[in-house]
């Protein structure tokens, strides 16, 4: 990469998201949390590869567009209150809604994990080897990650404020989670996750000048190669690398294009504010009422959403009336 094809981007940063931009990861975030249901019904596939890839355009994405809201000078206080308000409170609608589910499903909520599955730690069972004793916090090692990227964001864009520094710990950070990756290994993708957080925040200080055409041409290659790796070969080591190649090249190509704004994509959008909550449900919501997968899988996709659907539409009708309660005894 030269240097004249990675340039700084000029301050101030906030006010970068265009609506081509947010219209394709708004698009890309719903079809990758699909595509995690998915393969969690089927597992056991190939399917845990575009899981990956989905993993790491959330993660890749919320990391970029936090930059492009906060930008370069954090206000911890309204950037915790903000979280807290938004994300606390549609997390804590959901785990309500959760809790007695498992209950009926006679699943163990009367342990002291569950408490750190409430406060969305849970990674730190899956991370130290911790059986869970607790029914709850199935897949909530990603939320952990995330509350993990929040509380250093302030210290990573400090680090990407200037340039050298901030592509010398690019460099680092992709080396050590290579590492990682092959030596302490957690039985989920966790550190190319967290590595797409760190390229996220990156690529939001630094923009990279190049033709998305043939960044589409080498997403194809590198697609193609990883297809033909996992169908034909039993070199297996390679597919971090280009599991990487592929997510990178996918999320700089969604930087720079304009997607096509289907009806069918404009209906998809319409879960891109139950994301979460589909992501929290689905692995409670899998039912079998028929003993036919496929059949059981749709059935099984359609509560969920359903779901996942009336508790956004429920957070957002507490989110306004909790912000209103607390902009009112602001003012008075």
């Amino acid at each position: 990469m030269s240097d004249s094809a990675l340039q700084d981007i000029q301050h101030p940063i906030q006010n970068r998201i265009t609506d081509t931009m947010s219209f394709n990861f708004a698009l890309a975030k719903v079809l990758s949390i699909f595509m995690v249901v998915t393969g969690h019904w089927f597992t056991g596939t190939i399917l845990w590869i575009p899981v990956t890839v989905g993993l790491f355009v959330f993660a890749y994405s919320s990391a970029l567009f936090t930059v492009y809201i906060y930008g370069d000078r954090v206000n911890l206080k309204r950037f915790w209150t903000r979280k807290i308000q938004r994300l606390g409170l549609r997390f804590w609608i959901i785990s309500a809604f959760l809790l007695p589910v498992i209950y009926f499903q006679n699943g163990e909520i009367w342990h002291w994990h569950s408490l750190l599955h409430l406060f969305g730690l849970s990674g730190f069972l899956n991370w130290f080897s911790i059986p869970n004793r607790s029914s709850f916090g199935a897949g909530l090692w990603f939320f952990t990650l995330l509350l993990i990227f929040y509380l250093f964001y302030p210290l990573l864009v400090k680090i990407n404020r200037r340039p050298g520094l901030s592509l010398a710990f690019a460099a680092l950070a992709t080396i050590a989670t290579s590492w990682l990756h092959f030596n302490v290994q957690m039985g989920h993708e966790l550190w190319l996750t967290a590595l797409a957080f760190l390229l996220g925040v990156f690529f939001g200080f630094r923009r990279l000048e190049v033709d998305p055409t043939w960044l589409l041409a080498l997403l194809v290659s590198a697609t193609a190669m990883l297809a033909g790796i996992n169908l034909f070969t039993t070199i297996k080591w390679l597919n971090f690398y280009l599991i990487l190649s592929v997510s990178l090249l996918l999320v700089l190509w969604l930087q720079r294009v304009r997607l096509p704004q289907w009806k069918i994509f404009k209906k998809l959008l319409t879960f891109n504010d139950a994301l979460l909550e589909v992501y929290l449900v689905h692995t409670y919501l899998f039912i079998t009422p028929t003993g036919h997968t496929f059949v059981d899988y749709f059935v099984s996709m359609l509560v969920i959403c359903v779901v996942a659907k009336f508790l956004s539409i429920m957070a957002k009708k507490v989110e306004s009336q909790a912000f209103k309660k607390t902009e009112a005894a602001h003012y008075s």
